[in-house]
């Protein structure tokens, strides 16, 4: 594990930490994690590789034009067709799937990146 030096983190986001318009406060920032990635974030390339194992995974996609990069939980399946045969009918590959209530799994084929989640907090066993 690789402590942060907060010193330095602030000093190389402080260019993206704006007072107001899209990337207000925290989404600057988070966009400086992303541009940071090599030293800090972990992140691995999907041209590098993608996950070994179907799961879910911190995720960072492509936006439109003109808007930050999205950090995002998504789920990596081996087989799209086997999450949801309807939908992805002859999509017998790999891929990133989010799930919406109107309309079902979709694929989400914008994602430049990726990491393993955290693990959780352990929780605390409060004595009675």
């Amino acid at each position: 594990m690789r402590l942060i030096d907060a010193d330095a983190l602030v000093s190389k986001c402080g260019d993206y930490y704006v007072e107001e318009g899209p990337e207000y406060g925290f989404i600057g920032t988070l966009k400086c994690l992303v541009d940071m990635q090599p030293t800090i974030g972990g992140w691995t390339s999907v041209k590098d590789r993608m996950p070994e194992k179907p799961g879910r995974y911190l995720a960072v996609s492509d936006s439109p034009a003109g808007f930050p990069k999205l950090i995002r939980i998504l789920m990596f399946v081996k087989d799209l067709h086997k999450v949801d045969p309807c939908n992805f009918r002859e999509k017998h590959r790999p891929g990133w799937v989010e799930w919406d209530d109107e309309y079902g799994y979709y694929e989400y084929d914008a994602v430049t990146h990726w990491m393993p989640l955290p693990e959780l907090p352990k929780e605390e066993k409060h004595e009675t």
